[in-house]
């Protein structure tokens, strides 16, 4: 390429507002992708852990880090097509579709955060092909199979009611505070969840609102005795976290 034809396209860029400056398209993947996880303070810490698992876990696999300018299309959809099979995470099975569209997604959001930050002019995540998403055949435990779960374990019988017949979450049951059980009523006021990210805690903060009494008839028993020992634990410490191992000991 001569200078002028090199100066025309520049020229051409700058008119149609896709020129990029070649040092801002040299930059590494890795350090821009960090500086695009620092716009991202109103997310949770798990949402940020899972973009940066996809993205630099899983695009920069095995910590391969990549300048912007040498990532195409063929490369995105290569690297799409390789987590629907066996041993890129898994040895005897890929990604499920789902995953894989949401691995993609972080990857797209972050190429569109490249280009508005001029550092690249074209998306080259754009038409990229992906696995057709199924809906997954839904299981459901019959009363029955509740109950024998429950009585697996006494110290996690409480819980397990909870969790099925209440509606808690994990993460719920876990963040769960004394203060936020009204016994009079049977009712669980859910204010935060609580999760393990990078081996570290943290809580998210929620606002809902959940009965313990609507399939109470089906263990009267526990219930009953769940309700006194959530009003032993009040009147003691109305801001202690409940403990669903000390409410069995005490139900017992």
């Amino acid at each position: 390429m001569d200078a002028q034809q090199w100066l025309d396209n520049v020229t051409t860029e700058h008119v149609t507002g896709t020129y990029v400056d070649p040092s801002r398209k040299s930059e590494m993947f890795v350090g821009v992708a960090e500086l695009w996880f620092a716009t991202k303070s109103t997310k949770q810490p798990k949402t940020i852990a899972g973009y940066r698992s996809c993205s630099i876990g899983w695009f920069c696999r095995g910590g391969a880090d990549v300048a912007l300018k040498d990532i195409g299309h063929e490369d995105v959809q290569a690297w799409v097509t390789g987590l629907s099979k066996s041993g890129y995470r898994f040895t005897d099975r890929g990604l499920s579709a789902s995953r894989v569209f949401q691995a993609y997604q972080v990857v797209d959001r972050f190429l569109r955060y490249a280009i508005r930050t001029k550092r690249l002019a074209i998306n080259p995540a754009n038409d990229v092909e992906l696995p057709r998403k199924t809906e997954p055949e839904k299981r459901y435990l019959s009363h029955e199979q509740v109950a024998d779960l429950a009585g697996e374990g006494e110290r996690s019988r409480v819980l397990v009611l909870v969790l099925v017949y209440c509606g808690l979450r994990f993460g719920e049951a876990v963040a769960l505070r004394v203060k936020n059980v009204d016994i009079e009523r049977k009712r669980l006021q859910v204010r935060s969840s609580a999760t393990a990210v990078a081996g570290q805690g943290s809580s998210r903060a929620i606002q809902r609102t959940l009965t313990l009494d609507r399939y109470g008839h089906l263990f009267p028993d526990d219930l009953d005795s769940v309700a006194s020992a959530l009003g032993a634990a009040y009147r003691l410490h109305t801001d202690g976290v409940v403990s669903f191992s000390t409410i069995a000991s005490i139900a017992r």
